[in-house]
């Protein structure tokens, strides 16, 4: 069964800040399969 997820204001930042980090030693397709995964 899957379950709605609400993010916060402060997880949606912090996500965001996730996600520029990763930019520094992942490339676009890891970040997006990442990203991908994260959603699901």
């Amino acid at each position: 069964m899957a379950m709605k997820i609400r993010w916060s204001p402060e997880a949606e930042t912090t996500f965001a800040a996730i996600i520029d980090y990763l930019e520094d030693g992942w490339t676009e397709k890891e970040i997006r399969k990442f990203v991908g995964k994260a959603q699901k």
